[in-house]
């Protein structure tokens, strides 16, 4: 289990990394074109305004699979990955539903990489600098998947995110990167500026999950 656990979160990883770094290029060429810049803020804040809507839709239309769908999904994984006998066969099966997956992933978080990308850029990252965030950044993008992996391997129990917590971290994503979309749009000075960039997206952060948990209460749900 913790094997074919490692596989997937390593498969979804280098997926992940390949498309931030193929993005720096683009971004590095174009930060400084004022209607090019327009643009990531466009494309960025569209991610963001799609998860918050996410959030107040209760049928979820953006980047979302419904319960029925997700349950047909998961029992064809299962039942390919029962047909492995051995590990190699195993690994390989994993590896294509991590690839899968990461493909599916992809647009609920591209705004991030494309806001951080261009943070970078401002600031001039060079190799030396740049790697050992983009590290960092995949160790944060992961480490609550390697914490459910662990989990289930310890406890040999199936561990699952219910709708309501998905939809919670909807908003909190989706306004985080409106948020930052906006500090993208308004200029060099002020996403190199740390006060905007951190101390902004922790208020943002904070004031978003106070708001998800006040309207969960307030809904009644679990």
């Amino acid at each position: 289990m913790l094997t074919v656990g490692l596989t997937y979160i390593l498969v979804v990883s280098v997926v992940y990394g390949l498309f931030i770094l193929g993005l720096f290029g683009i971004v590095t060429q174009i930060i400084d074109i004022v209607w090019l810049r327009v643009l990531l803020f466009a494309l960025a804040f569209l991610f963001g305004a799609a998860n918050v809507y996410s959030f107040f839709s209760r049928s979820d239309p953006f980047v979302s699979i419904s319960e029925e769908n997700k349950k047909r999904f998961v029992q064809q994984i299962r039942t390919r990955l029962y047909a492995q006998t051995r590990l190699p066969g195993l690994l390989a099966a994993t590896a294509l539903i991590a690839l899968l997956a990461s493909l599916i992933e992809l647009p609920c978080t591209a705004g991030f990489p494309v806001i951080w990308n261009a943070i970078l850029a401002g600031h001039g990252a060079g190799p030396a600098v740049y790697f050992p965030l983009l590290g960092l950044y995949l160790l944060m993008y992961i480490l609550d998947e390697v914490i459910v992996v662990l989990l289930m391997t310890v406890t040999m129990k199936k561990l699952f995110v219910n709708q309501t917590i998905g939809r919670s971290l909807k908003l909190v994503s989706g306004l985080l990167m409106v948020y930052l979309a906006i500090v993208l749009l308004m200029g060099a000075d002020y996403f190199n500026n740390t006060t905007w960039v951190v101390g902004g997206s922790a208020a943002v952060v904070i004031l978003a999950a106070a708001l998800a948990l006040i309207l969960k209460n307030r809904r009644g749900e679990r």
